[in-house]
């Protein structure tokens, strides 16, 4: 049986430095502008990762958080999100994909240097699965049927069940804070 990640295409742009999001004012402008354009194409995303992690826990981004991070359903053209994300002032500097189909697209914004990390995922049998250079993330898929908003900011934001997610994404010590960033890899429960 033939492996999609046998075909993973990792692609960098341009080099780029990971940053703290703590004390960047500009990150909250960054993913409302992120999440406009995902909205703007009828795209549904959902908060993810240590950013849902942050706003839901800590009310706020994490300090050590490096980028902001979105999941979206797919399949979709990537092109085309792309196109509108560069129109926005973001720049692509990462890429993921097997064949057509996006696993990730990284854009930078030159606003406070802050990277908007956007994930896909596709249904395969009963789970949403990510292939990625670090392996295979996944969720069950009747966990991501039906979503619920968060206010953070001035603004309302879709996320999975967010006590759920947490717990399934980073182990039953979710609710007690990191002092600094560890490998996203080891974080994630939900990588195999």
């Amino acid at each position: 049986m033939n492996n999609p990640m046998n075909n993973l295409r990792v692609q960098t742009y341009r080099p780029f430095t990971m940053e703290p999001l703590g004390g960047k004012e500009s990150a909250h402008r960054i993913l409302n502008l992120g999440v406009e354009v995902l909205t703007s194409l009828d795209l549904e995303y959902w908060l993810s990762a240590g950013t849902l992690l942050g706003i839901h826990r800590d009310q706020k981004f994490i300090d050590h958080d490096t980028d902001i991070d979105v999941e979206i359903l797919g399949p979709i053209n990537g092109n085309i999100l792309i196109d509108k994300m560069v129109e926005s002032g973001f720049e692509l500097i990462r890429s993921m994909t097997i064949t057509d189909r996006p696993y990730q697209l990284a854009f930078i914004h030159p606003d406070g240097n802050i990277i908007f990390d956007v994930y896909f995922y596709y249904k395969v049998g009963n789970r949403l699965i990510n292939y990625n250079d670090q392996g295979t993330l996944w969720y069950p898929e009747d966990m991501l049927l039906d979503f619920q908003d968060v206010s953070f900011g001035n603004r309302t934001f879709r996320v999975p069940e967010p006590d759920w997610y947490c717990e399934f994404r980073y182990g039953s010590s979710w609710k007690t804070p990191k002092t600094v960033k560890g490998s996203w890899q080891t974080d994630a429960s939900n990588l195999i």
